[in-house]
């Protein structure tokens, strides 16, 4: 029998978005769960959201609504979060450490090495270990502290210390033999690199953060201590040779069971990546640990291989909290709590959960008018200006209701690009948002942008909750040297296979656009048809649309407010303009002005106040059609039509149906999507708990020979509470070659090894 993964399922209690401190593990009760990230066709450009949908024993009614012990602030809004356990098990092995003792001082407690004679270490296993630790780019993050002393006697004594085949490939963070310095050291192939720390203090109370970072490929090594960086960043790295050694990569030695180079202090949260931690991380991480800010250690991260706090309060396990692989985060849904009626039956509850994306399509657009940007760009403003944040977010929001207030939440918001992953894309814009309906929604404005940036462009919510973009160029420019995992038809459930064939063809296209013009002169944009009243002391906020006059829908640019009044009366009286403060808001087909009243009388804002600026016209629809004779007379007509109100450039359109119809204009041969059981073996589970969106894989199929290379687009789970783990995985097909960009490095050189790239990109 395969080795089956453990999942968790936490709900967010209090409703902070924040799973590290009160939420409830409700893993014991589910019986059946769903959950869908990506696309569900191969040729979707947009994820409509990410789902969720879990049925939970129900026998005690703890789930049920008239529940009044039950799960306080389980119900619609509340956040829920799916994990896994992977089945690599990385859990050290005490030796001669004293547990339980005062930690940082978050809260958390620590363990304290004896040092010296006295042989206390953890001991990780390396033969675990070694199969997700990358020696060519990755991070070593502790905390310690050394006893008075100990550093000060010229032994050498280690905190961590990763060792590879021979005496040549080492990483570690020790104190050597020169008194009072700690070193932070990257040894490979024989060539020593390292940075130090001198004269640190010592002391129970004196801990300090060591971070070492490694990349080969940028040959690179750093060293950080409590987030400053120490020396010069290293280069000439040296190449690794061999596996990690077995009893000789430890927390507090250098080699279990010996007195050699044994750490004479406390250490903590001791943690190791995959990848080389930014500057910027190495800094979150810091302030994390040290409750600076409100962050929580991310240790669900695919990235991070190990992580060991080191607070157990007894025993001989120093347990890793990795291997927990984040697979959906979203709310509960406002209809998605149902409980069976009755107390006979099958005394279930289904709760139904949905991503971010779903919570845009309740969310209205006012944004001011895009000009000259691209995709991503015009996608990121449209979701700053959002009120929606990503599920589990943290942050005291300023301006956006319910997450403003003193209390709540004590913790400034990072920028929005903290919550995305956005690539750059292909189509630039000379102007969105002039032309949006009133009331469109966040979702359909985001959506009509993915549009424009044409075939291959794709956006998702990913396992972390964050929205990803890529651009129509993204299988070319960010293609994977080589495949995550090669599938053979054995390991496809039997049914498992959906292809496509010759229902994909496109050979004649045309895109209807529209052409926009935008007037030299300041002029009227729109006023405001009813008096406004505001009483004393308050303030009201009204929108006034642009039109032009005739009821058509006009958009604007660099608006100011142009004429206005305010007067005692609803038609005229005394002049009260003075009391009056106005605050505009620009928007792209509107604008809205907020008027505060600072007098002692009742005002009325006149009717005929006016907004002004640049006026931008709609002048109706244009068409780019352009079609493929050979594949015309080959396979038929096979028409494609799309109206794509952001473009008004002919020249983007007819580059965007170029593309599409050389995409398109042969049968694929193709397979669509797969489904495989999981738990049929070892590696197919650890493929579908680590692998997901992005991720090439690469299937050999018998039957019908559709061999090839995939980019994973979609992934949906099928788990039951006996561990059948059903994957689909919805794939799009891995470019054999890529494109000629011109401008673009590495796509624009003419020479022998780029004989492939000679395809001029669209």
């Amino acid at each position: 029998m395969a080795v089956q993964a453990d999942y968790l399922v936490d709900i967010d209690l209090n409703g902070d978005r924040d799973f590290s401190d009160a939420n409830e593990d409700v893993s014991a009760y589910w019986k059946r769960m769903e959950w869908s990230l990506g696309v569900d066709q191969p040729y979707d450009a947009m994820a409509r959201a990410a789902t969720l949908e879990m049925t939970l024993i129900n026998e005690d009614g703890r789930f049920s609504p008239e529940h009044a012990s039950g799960l306080s602030g389980f119900a619609p809004g509340a956040l829920v979060r799916v994990r896994s356990l992977q089945p690599t098990d990385v859990d050290g092995t005490y030796s001669g450490v004293t547990l339980g003792q005062t930690g940082i001082g978050d809260g958390n407690t620590c363990a304290r090495f004896p040092g010296g004679s006295n042989i206390g270490y953890a001991n990780i296993p390396a033969p675990a270990l070694d199969i997700p630790f990358d020696p060519d780019a990755g991070t070593i993050s502790v905390w310690c502290t050394a006893d008075a002393g100990s550093i000060a006697d010229g032994s050498w004594r280690q905190v961590i210390r990763l060792t590879g085949s021979g005496s040549n490939n080492y990483i570690c963070i020790y104190a050597d033999a020169v008194v009072d310095r700690i070193q932070l050291a990257y040894y490979a192939g024989g060539t020593w690199k390292s940075v130090a720390l001198n004269t640190p203090d010592t002391g129970d109370s004196a801990w300090y953060h060591f971070v070492l970072t490694w990349d080969t490929a940028a040959d690179e090594m750093k060293g950080y201590a409590n987030a400053v960086q120490l020396d010069s960043t290293r280069t000439g790295l040296g190449t690794w040779v061999g596996p990690l050694a077995t009893n000789k990569c430890c927390i507090g030695t250098a080699q279990a069971g010996t007195i050699w180079s044994t750490w004479s202090g406390k250490i903590a949260h001791c943690a190791i990546w995959d990848k080389a931690l930014t500057a910027d991380q190495v800094g979150q991480l810091y302030r994390a640990n040290t409750r600076q800010e409100d962050v929580v250690l991310d240790t669900e991260r695919d990235d991070l291989i190990g992580y060991w706090m080191l607070d157990e309060a007894n025993g001989s396990t120093a347990a890793s909290s990795t291997g927990k692989t984040n697979h959906f985060i979203g709310w509960i849904d406002k209809d998605g709590i149902r409980p069976a009626p009755g107390t006979r039956g099958k005394r279930e509850t289904v709760v139904k959960a949905s991503g971010w994306m779903s919570r845009l399509q309740d969310d209205e657009v006012f944004l001011e008018v895009q000009e000259g940007k691209r995709t991503d760009e015009v996608i990121q403003a449209l979701m700053s200006a959002s009120a929606i944040y990503p599920p589990g977010s943290m942050g005291w929001f300023l301006d956006i209701p319910g997450f403003m207030s003193l209390g709540q939440t004590t913790t400034l918001a990072a920028g929005f690009e903290d919550f995305t992953d956005m690539g750059e894309g292909a189509t630039v814009l000379n102007y969105a948002g002039d032309n949006w309906e009133e009331g469109v929604s966040v979702y359909r404005a985001v959506s009509d942008v993915v549009e424009a940036e044409g075939e291959g462009a794709l956006l998702y919510i990913d396992r972390a909750g964050q929205l990803v973009f890529r651009g129509r160029h993204w299988p070319h420019q960010d293609m994977p040297e080589s495949v995550d995992a090669t599938l053979t038809q054995d390991d496809i459930r039997e049914d498992g296979f959906r292809y496509a064939y010759g229902d994909r063809i496109v050979n004649d296209v045309t895109i209807s656009l529209r052409p926009r013009e935008v007037g030299d002169t300041i002029e009227t944009l729109g006023t405001l048809t009813n008096p406004v009243k505001i009483e004393p002391g308050e303030s009201r906020t009204v929108r006034i649309r642009y039109d032009d006059g005739s009821d058509n829908r006009i958009g604007g640019k660099e608006v100011s407010m142009g004429s206005w009044s305010a007067k005692s009366e609803s038609d005229g009286g005394s002049d009260l303009t003075g009391y009056i403060a106005v605050e505009l808001e620009e928007g792209a087909t509107g604008a809205e002005i907020t008027f505060a009243n600072s007098g002692s009388k009742v005002a009325y804002i006149q009717a005929g106040a006016a907004v002004q600026g640049y006026k931008i016209t709609d002048f109706g629809g244009q068409e780019a059609t352009l079609a493929d004779e050979d594949s015309i007379v080959a396979y038929g007509r096979q028409k494609m039509q799309m109206r794509i109100s952001l473009l008004d450039d002919l020249d983007v359109a007819e580059a965007l149906a170029q593309g599409l119809i050389f995409l398109r204009k042969e049968p694929q041969g193709q397979i669509e999507a797969v489904t495989l059981v999981a738990n049929r073996s070892d590696t197919l589970m650890t493929q579908a708990l680590g692998l997901t969106i992005g991720d090439r894989i690469e299937i050999s199929e018998g039957q019908t020979g559709s061999d090839g290379e995939y980019f994973i687009v979609g992934e949906q789970h099928q788990v039951s509470s006996q561990y059948e783990h059903l994957v689909t995985w919805t794939l799009r097909p891995a470019p054999a070659r890529v494109f000629w960009l011109l401008g673009k490095t590495g796509f624009s050189e003419v020479d022998t090894e780029a004989l492939s790239t000679t395809l001029l990109g669209f």
